[in-house]
């Protein structure tokens, strides 16, 4: 159990870095622009998040395919996003 509370909390982390990344390469930023970077990090946690509560909530005999479905999902989406405030940030500084 401690060894999924240390994945969790760099999944969690690396995320927060990804749309941090996005959120300062962002040129104009206005209230609606962080709130949709808010939610796209909400979205993009969701999969782990509902992961974790189906594995304290429910005892499986065997393997959790759903959750390791689910930290490779939300990983997917911290590299789309981090290469996209990359892209962002390269923009930025032209």
């Amino acid at each position: 159990m401690l060894y999924l509370a240390g994945m969790t909390a760099v999944t969690f982390a690396a995320l927060a870095g990804a749309y941090w990344l996005v959120l300062k390469s962002i040129r104009k930023k206005t209230k609606v622009k962080l709130a949709l970077v808010i939610a796209g990090f909400l979205i993009s946690a969701s999969p782990v998040l509902f992961a974790l509560y189906d594995e304290a909530v429910t005892v499986y005999v065997d393997a959790n395919i759903g959750l390791g479905l689910a930290f490779m999902t939300t990983w997917a989406l911290t590299l789309i996003s981090a290469l996209a405030g990359a892209v962002l940030r390269g923009r930025k500084r032209e």
